[in-house]
This record gives structure tokens, sequence and C-alpha cells, in this order.
């Protein structure tokens, strides 16, 4: 078997292994060393009852360390799929739909505990499921189990159609909606400050750091860890700190309403709850176009109320300057599609506030922010957030973060009616194996109810004729060295297909040449190619779409 060594870098993170089993191994040992200085002040705390025992501080300087060995199962990884439909194309008011949604494993390993989310858009009114009993209708969590390799888990949920309910679409940020940051897994911050409340679902580690100094007295909960805050120095301002499992601290630290162990945020629930959110905010109808000239990003609307734009990731990261232009108080969301964004430049909100504007990475898992002072609210609940430098003047919601970026406090009150059209996703929210971990990285699949003015109702499902473009996320990803890309198109004319490496040097070229309207597939093998992140460009007119995938041999 191969051997390899690796070292985190100040941010405690690795680059990625890999290891390459002998043959009828099944086996691997992994052995992890840390050293640790531990400073001066640094505060020991009773696990069970840290707000009853009494403290100990360190009084000298000190050094540990440990070594953790680990014995890991080299199985087969599982690969989910998810697909949703309906029965019908076109249905009236009282009409039945059934929606079938199905994963598929086609990995050689079973996965176990799958569960997946389907929140009911409120024009449909639930009638029945089928099987009984895995359906939450509260939660809207359907439990799979356990799907095995080469096998399919289905779901039929039967509602009727209501068209007294299709025009209150209820939108809002649930439990992150009184917090300035809100992190759903990591956070690691030095020397940085949030001016407003911060909520963080697994690990925080914050140094030099302050929370809501621009808050009032008596604020309640301003810091909020699910389970392991590490907080070296610095204040929590006008409230309590909480965390829920453990807490590493020095003499440097301090909350001015103190500091408790407790759990206050049910994190899985407002997972769900956020990546739903940005998926419907995804499937608004859009009302005005984008204009990309000389590096500029101009958004212009001219609806008093509400105003959806869709934003391509790639025009973004190539951009140096953004504007969002909308009559005075009026909502503007900017829907941003792509895997990758980077995102540096100028940022200008011209007519309405920076509190009516939120820009919603629907397909983000990696967003970067650098030299840049965005004026808006950031709705990014599947992205790990590379903020290096620079300041958030808005509420930002990401699933990690990393950098010493600031924010400021201004929370984001737009209204948002969402037209007449609802579009309802299902959504794989978890899933395991029991001998290794699997990467969960499956595009939510969508089936839209639009109410039209004839009365009518449409039910568009992924199998018809595409009216609009679209460029589908590669299957399988990670892949190892075969994986096959989608794409729609909506008009004949010229395509291009291209694949670039990270640093933007092209290394294929797949399509380049006339296609019909229709769905096409094209097979990439990237035997010849290195382990890494790469990215594919499909143009088609003046649809440009940027996705990224992951080869891992």
């Amino acid at each position: 078997m191969s051997t390899t060594s690796v070292t985190t870098g100040i941010n405690g993170v690795s680059q990625n292994v890999s290891l390459t089993p002998a043959s009828g191994q099944t086996t691997a040992t992994i052995t992890a060393t840390g050293v640790v200085g531990i400073p001066s002040g640094t505060k020991y705390f009773h696990v069970a009852d840290p707000n009853g025992k009494q403290k100990l501080i360190l009084a000298k300087p000190t050094t540990a360390s440990r070594t953790i060995t680990r014995t890991i199962n080299w199985g087969n990884s599982f690969n989910l799929a998810l697909t949703k439909v309906a029965d019908k194309t076109n249905v009236s008011n009282n009409d039945i739909v059934t929606y079938t949604i199905t994963v598929k494993n086609s990995g050689n390993g079973n996965a176990q505990n799958v569960q997946v989310s389907d929140q009911l858009a409120s024009i449909l009114e639930f009638v029945s499921a089928v099987p009984s009993g895995v359906y939450n209708l509260s939660t809207g969590i359907w439990n799979a189990g356990t799907i095995n390799a080469h096998d399919s888990a289905s779901l039929e949920i039967k509602v009727k159609v209501n068209f007294g309910n299709a025009s209150a679409p209820t939108y809002g940020f649930g439990a992150a909606s009184e917090f300035n940051l809100f992190v759903l897994d990591t956070l690691v911050q030095p020397s940085s400050d949030t001016e407003g409340k911060v909520a963080v679902g697994g690990y925080a580690d914050l140094r030099n750091y302050s929370v809501g100094d621009k808050l009032p007295v008596n604020s309640g909960n301003v810091l909020v860890v699910g389970n392991h805050l590490t907080f070296i120095s610095g204040r929590v301002y006008n409230g309590k700190a909480i965390y829920g499992n453990f807490i590493t601290s020095t003499t440097g630290f301090s909350a001015d309403d103190g500091i408790e162990k407790d759990s206050v945020i049910d994190f899985g629930a407002a997972k769900i709850h956020l990546i739903n959110l940005s998926n419907q905010l995804s499937a608004l109808a859009e009302t005005d176009t984008v204009k990309f000239e000389y590096g500029h990003v101009e958004l212009v609307g001219h609806n008093n109320v509400e105003n959806v734009f869709y934003v391509d990731g790639a025009i973004l990261s190539a951009a140096n300057n953004f504007t969002v232009d909308v009559p005075i108080n009026s909502t503007a969301i900017v829907n941003v599609s792509g895997n990758f964004v980077e995102w540096m430049g100028g940022c200008n909100i011209i007519g309405t506030t920076k509190e009516k504007v939120l820009i919603n990475f629907f397909e983000a898992d990696t967003l970067k922010l650098h030299g840049i002072n965005v004026t808006a609210s950031i709705l990014a609940p599947k992205s790990v957030l590379d903020f290096s430098a620079g300041l958030v003047t808005g509420q930002v919601i990401v699933r990690c973060m990393f950098g010493a970026g600031q924010y400021n406090n201004s929370m984001f009150d737009g209204t948002i009616t969402g037209g007449s059209s609802i579009a309802n996703f299902a959504t794989i929210v978890s899933a395991t194996q029991s001998s290794m971990p699997s990467l969960i990285d499956v595009p939510a699949s969508m089936a839209r109810v639009t109410n039209k003015p004839d009365g009518a109702t449409g039910v568009e499902n992924d199998n018809v004729i595409p009216n609009e473009f679209n460029l589908l996320q590669n299957y399988p990803n990670p892949f190892n060295p075969t994986t096959t890309i989608s794409f729609s198109l909506a008009n004949n004319g010229f395509v291009n297909l291209t694949v670039f490496n990270i640093t933007g040097e092209k290394v294929a070229s797949l399509v380049n040449r006339e296609y019909q309207t229709g769905n096409y597939t094209v097979e990439f093998n990237a035997n010849d190619l290195p382990s890494g992140i790469y990215l594919y460009r499909l143009s088609a007119g003046n649809f440009v779409s940027t996705k990224k995938m992951i080869l891992m041999k």
C-alpha cells in the first residue's frame, strides 16, 4: 500500500490525501500527531457543570501533544442520484398530482440512513404518501433508510392543487433571522469582528475577535456555538456566549452577560430550511436581464416591489464592478449560479437600500471574497466561504467560513412575494456508510407548478423538450477517469463546451459546433490529467455557465 504524510496549514486543515490499496487490502491506518502551544491564562472548565464548578487558570505557558491512530476499513463508496417527477403536465384547481421521488445508488457500497427533504409548496395540499410512515409532513423529511449498491428507493406523494394558497408563499431565514453571521458548520476567524450576533453549528475558532459591539445592551444570546467553542482572546458584547459541548478559552476572553453551556438552536433543522429557501429563491421568475460590459455587472430593475436577476457565477468572477439599480424601497433578489464563485471589486446599490438586497448563491460549494465591501446580504447555505479580507454590511449565511473578513450589522428586510411560480425541490440531506464516509453532493431535483393567467396549471418535468438553456453537474463527481456532462439547448446554435484547470488553463475541448434544440450528454475522459479541481464551461449564444468537478485518482 502507498504511504504519505501531510502537515496542516495555519487553519488546521491539510491538503487532500490519496492512498492506493494493494491488491486485496481492506484496511488502512491513519496516525495524526498534534503539538499545540498553550498560553498562560488559559481557562479550564468543568465539562459537566461549567457554571457551577471552579475554573482553573494556567499560570505558565506550556505545550501539549497528542497522537491518535485510527484504522479504517477500505470499502466501496456509494453514489446517490436524485430525481423528482410529476404524473401530469397540465392540471386544474383541485386536481390530484402524484410526485415520484427516486434515489438511485449507482456506487458499489451501501448507503445507510438516507434522508431526503421535500418541503411542499403552499399551493400543494398533502393527501398521502406511499410507502406510508416514512414521510414526516411536519418536517418534510423522507426517511429512505438503507439503499444498497445498484439499487434505488422511491416515494410517491399525492397532493391537491389549491390555487387559493398560491399567492402567499412564505420566505424567511428561520433560525438565522436575527444573526449577522450564521454558519452551519465551521467558523475559523483570526483578528476580526462581527458587529451583530453570530451562530455556528459545529466548531468555532475565534482569536482577537469581538462579537456584538453594535448591539443594544441585554441582547440575549449574542454568540451561539452548537458544539465546540475556542475563543482565545476577545469579547462578546451586550449578551451571552453559548456553547453546546466544549469550550477552550483564556482569561483574555469575556462575555458581558456570561458564558453558558446550552442548546438553543436546532442547526440540523436550520440547514434543511435554509437550503430549501435558497432553492426556492433560485426558481423565482426573472424580472430583468443582466448587462455585463467592460468588467461591470449591471442589474437594472423597474418593479416597485420585487426585482429578480440571474447572474452566471463565471461572469461575476470575471467582473471588477457590480451594481444593483432598482426603485426606492423595492427588493432585489440576485440569484448567482455556479459551484465556484469569486467576487471582488466594487459593489454599488442604487435606488433601494442595502437592507433590501439579497445575493443567493444557490449552487456554490465554494465562495471566495476578497478586496470588496459587499453592501447586501448573502445566502449561500451549501458553500465554504473563503473571505481573506474585506467587509460585508449585511447578513451572511454559509456552511463554513475561513478568513479575516469583517461583518457589519445590517439585517435583510426585503419583501419576497414569489410571484405566481412556485417550485418544489427534493434534496438529499443525510446518508452514512458503515465502513467509511462518502461525499454527499447531490443536486436538488425540482418540479414546478405555475399559476397561469387562464386559470390552468402546468407541471414541468425534466424529460420534456427544454425551454431554457441549462448546464448540469457532471456525474459521477468526484470521478476517475470518466464522467458525463449533460446540457440543454433551448434554441439551435453554435455550442462550445471547454474544460479548464483551476488556474484557468484550457485542458480539453469537448464540443465546438452547431447543435439543434434538445438535451445532450458528453463523456469526458480525464485519463491523462492529474487529480484536482477542474472547471467546465458551456457557451451557447448569450448563455454561459461554468461548473466545478473533481478528478480523484
